[in-house]
């Protein structure tokens, strides 16, 4: 219900939560009759759909919204084409049939009378959402329609009171002033102040110059008011986008700060990606979504969320949902009539992964929502409902929204659930990890006490080679493998003997220069050794191939350009060596 949605504070700051709840709302007014509410509402949602890029709800609000202009003939013919686009590209033919016969039933319009503010406010917000400047600029277009001939600007203010312009329209009042309070009239200056954007890093403001006419001001606000909360998700989106650049300069260090958690090795850009956004949210408790193939490690991050959080004292519970009975995943996930506990309440104060969330019963699903939205579980053993604390994390290796889409899934849960989603890639998509992961799986492995492992060049590229179908999981199990086939004389070695037939079989072939680059590795070294110098081999090969470009050696070798110097950098690989118009130091001796 509504009400239960409202004890929210921060839904408008959910792109997938304030989107359906603005659809909600838009059906609720249409069923109630309140055509205006409704149009404003599915506009809304069309808005944040767009934001977040859902292409089919997107043209599903655009068909929806069209039906609600029977006096706007020229805005719904538009909406409704490019509905019917959208639908066709997706292979949705009976919705894209659809639009086109409500275009074709509309009338043509007589005259193109421009569009209201109204109309046209969302889709600049949407479109502007990649840059808060832009974003900035598109409010005060909508303001100035309403306000011609008023300075206007957007005011960033940081935690540490430090106020600075974001774009503003006009020539601004005489020593201006940031208010104390941002609300009301600052009666000194002539300037009304009204928050867009509120978090513990900076707030956002709108300024506007009141030239002694008030009420004015009272009358364009109340036209602009149900599009604030939709400035609010465009600049909450174009911040995390201005936040994700920032971080991209200086990839490693985010990640440093997690954790060790076994198995969890992110040497690929995806995967430091990965560690970065869950740095970013280790303060949420909202529910993260993990999705990929099967074995690409969906669980370990799921750990590591859990580790990095501030539940990490609490109870950390797993459950696969495809491999328990319905019936028992009910007792199991919500506990019994006789009182016994499910991992629900088991994981209170914790996090609660559930594996396969796809394969949930849509009876059991109608539970979860209600647990995710009241925090509360109401079971036959308790007359009232009794309170968790639970961070729910879902795992899936099917595309969820086409499960949605074909009506086996709720997409109301789904969009409870989607809060934070978190892509794994699989292995063959991010090659650059395997090295760790043999440099963690043969130093984990063997018994304590056992002698350290060596890998040869030859073996470790016919691993990297290798697609990998089974991801992490059949990495690891190769190499459990080949421990048990390695010979300790003179020196413990994993070598092409000792790999898989398999894995041998199906490895890309190596090219002509492989006998040049994949001498058998020192039996003295140790293994960090080992991948250290296998590691400075493949780079100073692709440095080679590149001719010493170090953003084209980067993009090959799946690095940033500044992770790439500091391997350059730990390894000593001179970048000069390997231009065109130089000899490699090598070959000069």
């Amino acid at each position: 219900t509504f009400e239960e949605i409202d004890q929210y504070d921060d839904y408008f700051s959910v792109l997938p939560f304030a989107a359906y709840r603005f659809e909600l709302m838009g059906r609720r007014a249409h069923r109630d009759g309140r055509l205006d509410d409704a149009r404003t509402a599915i506009n809304q949602a069309l808005s944040a759909y767009r934001m977040i890029g859902d292409a089919r709800r997107t043209a599903k609000m655009q068909h929806t919204l069209a039906s609600l202009l029977d006096d706007r003939p020229s805005q719904a013919r538009a909406l409704l084409t490019a509905a019917a686009d959208t639908f066709e590209r997706l292979g949705a033919h009976d919705d894209a049939e659809a639009a086109r016969r409500l275009r074709a039933a509309t009338p043509a319009p007589e005259d193109a009378a421009p569009l209201p503010v109204e109309s046209t406010v969302g889709a600049a917000l949407a479109r502007a959402s990649v840059s808060v400047r832009l974003v900035a600029e598109a409010w005060i277009q909508a303001a100035e329609a309403l306000l011609p001939g008023r300075w206007i600007g957007v005011y960033r203010c940081t935690a540490d009171d430090d106020w600075s312009c974001i774009h503003e329209h006009g020539v601004p009042p005489a020593d201006l002033a940031p208010p104390s309070t941002a609300t009301g009239l600052d009666e000194a200056n002539g300037v009304l102040w009204k928050p867009l954007y509120n978090d513990d890093a900076a707030c956002i403001y709108m300024a506007v110059a009141t030239q002694e006419d008030a009420p004015a001001w009272r009358e364009a606000a109340a036209r602009l008011a149900p599009w604030f909360p939709v400035a609010q998700l465009a600049l909450e989106r174009a911040l995390l986008r201005e936040q994700s650049i920032e971080d991209a300069s200086t990839p490693e260090e985010a990640s440093d700060v997690l954790p060790e958690v076994d198995g969890f090795v992110h040497d690929s850009a995806p995967l430091r990606s990965i560690a970065q956004r869950i740095q970013r949210v280790r303060a949420s408790h909202s529910p993260v979504l993990i999705a990929g193939e099967t074995g690409v490690g969906k669980t370990t991050i799921a750990r590591v969320i859990h580790a990095t959080s501030e539940r990490r004292a609490g109870p950390w519970h797993v459950i696969n949902c495809a491999s328990v009975p319905p019936d028992s995943l009910d007792a199991r996930l919500f506990g019994t009539a006789d009182g016994d506990s499910g991992l629900l309440h088991q994981a209170d104060g914790g996090s609660l992964l559930l594996q396969e969330i796809g394969e949930l019963p849509r009876t059991l699903q109608a539970k979860l929502l209600q647990v995710l939205e009241a925090e509360s579980i109401v079971s036959s053993a308790a007359p009232e409902p009794r309170r968790v604390d639970v961070r729910v994390l879902a795992s899936t290796t099917e595309d969820l929204s086409a499960r949605v889409r074909a009506e086996r899934f709720r997409d109301d849960l789904y969009y409870r659930l989607n809060v934070i989603s978190l892509h794994v890639p699989p292995l063959r998509e991010r090659r650059a990890d395997i090295p760790a992961l043999v440099r963690h799986f043969a130093t984990t492995l063997p018994p304590a006490g056992t002698p350290p492992v060596s890998i040869t060049n030859r073996a470790l590229e016919t691993l990297v080679q290798y697609d990998w179908p089974g991801n992490v999981r059949q990495l690891r199990n190769e190499i459990e493998r080949a421990l048990l086939f390695v010979t300790s004389e003179p020196a413990p070695t994993i070598d092409l003997n000792v790999l898989s037939d398999s894995v041998r079989a199906d490895a890309a072939p190596p090219d002509e220069h492989h006998d040049d680059w994949a001498a058998i590795m020192r039996p003295d070294l140790d293994l960090n050794d080992m991948l250290a110098r296998t590691e400075k081999d493949i780079i100073e090969r692709v440095l080679t191939e590149c001719d010493g470009q170090i953003t084209a050696s980067a993009d090959m070798l799946g690095l940033t350009r500044q992770g790439l110097y500091k391997k350059m950098k730990r390894l000593a690989i001179d970048p000069a060596n390997f231009k065109p118009s130089a000899m490699p130091s090598a070959l000069a001796s």
